[in-house]
């Protein structure tokens, strides 16, 4: 007997078994069928909402005026991220009351870890190929859904700001603190020569201070208090240069602190949808159709191939 032929009485054989219970296979899957239509009836219904957000490119205005460009998979994992923080999941668990709506029990010690765990399978993000973040939220209840991800959406970025101007605001402290120390210095060193000018008779002294002319006219001057007002020119001079330098980092500093974050692009806000996504009529019907098809089929074949073995 060759392979074809073989497979051909397989195939029969197939067939005659079926043929053979064909009443029991008919009343188990009906029965299952009507059994899975009933249960999905009593199944909490859940709805589906949808967000899809863009990162920027920087952190910074000016990279985003000079440079528009959506950002790229490390400013959308940076993003997601914060998205996923325990900071969100708090913020989002406490304005909607997830606790109650979860159904927690507070009592256990475990709560915290299982409102985490709903949360979880409730609410996703995924990025996609286009480096765009998709927000899903899936709950009984569809305005909630909704809400979820809009509030994300809306919170995402006062995070991503303040996660942001946590350093820049530790450095324009920094700088401000050292504009403030050098300032005074330089304060006390142009009152310090100031306090010096009945030694140098000339009524132009501040203009020629401002434009270091001041070293040139001491060095024709006989007065023997020339030098040590000329080493206090000389350290003035030094040190302004110094404040120069420092303020130029101070105000770049303040500009950063204080200075506008660029916000995240919104392509689609969620919408409340009534349609439900879960459960599936249809869905349920095959598992059970073809759950109770196979554990029929195996039970009565072990039953044969036993009752020919005995």
């Amino acid at each position: 007997m060759n392979e074809m032929q073989v497979k051909n009485t397989e195939t029969f054989e197939f067939i005659k078994f079926i043929i053979r219970y064909y009443k029991i296979f008919l009343l188990s899957t009906l029965s299952a069928v009507v059994l899975s239509i009933i249960v999905t009836f009593f199944i909490p219904k859940e709805y589906l909402s949808i967000g899809i957000v863009f990162p920027t490119s920087s952190n910074s205005l000016q990279a985003v005026v000079d440079n528009p460009m959506l950002g790229y998979d490390v400013e959308a994992d940076r993003l997601m991220q914060i998205m996923e923080s325990r900071e969100m999941f708090e913020l989002v668990s406490k304005k909607f009351n997830l606790v109650q709506k979860f159904d927690i029990d507070t009592t256990n010690t475990d709560w915290y870890d299982e409102l985490r765990k709903e949360f979880d399978e409730s609410v996703s993000f995924k990025r996609k190929l286009s480096m765009c973040i998709e927000i899903k939220a899936q709950t009984t209840d569809p305005v909630l859904s909704a809400n979820i991800v809009n509030t994300i959406i809306e919170h995402v970025d006062n995070i991503r700001e303040r996660i942001i101007k946590q350093n820049l605001m530790l450095a324009y402290n920094s700088f401000a603190n050292e504009y403030n120390q050098k300032k005074r210095l330089v304060d006390s060193l142009v009152a310090l020569i100031s306090g010096k000018r009945d030694t140098f008779k000339d009524p132009q002294f501040n203009i020629m201070l401002d434009n270091k002319m001041l070293n040139v006219s001491l060095s024709k001057s006989s007065n023997k208090n020339s030098t040590q007002l000329e080493l206090d020119i000389n350290n003035y001079y030094y040190e302004q240069s110094r404040l120069n330098d420092i303020n130029s980092r101070y105000e770049k500093a303040k500009a950063n602190a204080f200075g506008y974050i660029p916000k995240i692009y919104i392509l689609d806000r969620a919408n409340i949808s009534y349609k439900k996504v879960f459960p599936s009529f249809t869905l349920n019907a095959l598992i059970a159709f073809f759950g109770i098809f196979l554990i029929v089929f195996f039970t009565l074949f072990i039953k044969e191939k036993y009752k020919s073995n005995k």
